[in-house]
């Protein structure tokens, strides 16, 4: 009889190490460390290294997609990129700010599910031959975990 309970218990016992690791295996790291450094066009961010950057065919702007971590954001880099205008305050936290010329504008959705949670980047002067192209990058169908390492990366971009 006690075989049996202990043999009982075991396979309980297995099943739920087994539960634990599928469960933690499937899980995306969305800690930022580890991070390497990728460049679109003159711009520099950084993010995990499980990161990758894939560019596309763009007509009139360099566009592509950075995956990892289970989060897909879409870039376009191009003198036609434009900020969002007559952005909702009801469905994002809006940050626009000018740093030595730069102007960055990110709009935190608060409900990453449904909306972009996107940066658009640009120089406050009209961008001439010593200026980039701006840049705009956003994603959605996030998690709140993911769009705060999307945010993050955000915070890390630099020309």
């Amino acid at each position: 009889m006690l075989k049996f309970i202990l043999m009982e218990h075991f396979k309980i016992l297995s099943k739920l190490i087994l539960i634990f690791l599928l469960v933690g295996c499937n899980q995306d790291d969305l800690s930022f460390v580890n991070l390497k450094t990728i460049n679109i066009g003159e711009y520099e961010l950084q993010a995990p290294g499980n990161f990758k950057l894939t560019e596309q065919q763009g007509y009139d702007s360099m566009v592509g997609i950075l995956e990892g971590s289970g989060i897909s954001m879409s870039y376009d880099y191009g003198m036609y990129t434009s900020p969002e205008q007559n952005v909702s305050e009801e469905h994002f936290t809006v940050i626009n700010e000018v740093e030595e010329g730069i102007r960055k504008q990110m709009l935190i959705a608060k409900n990453p599910q449904r909306d972009n949670t996107s940066i658009h980047i640009s120089f406050s002067e009209n961008p001439g031959t010593n200026n980039p192209p701006p840049l705009k990058i956003w994603s959605n169908s996030l998690t709140k975990r993911q769009q705060e390492l999307v945010i993050k990366i955000f915070n890390s971009i630099t020309v």
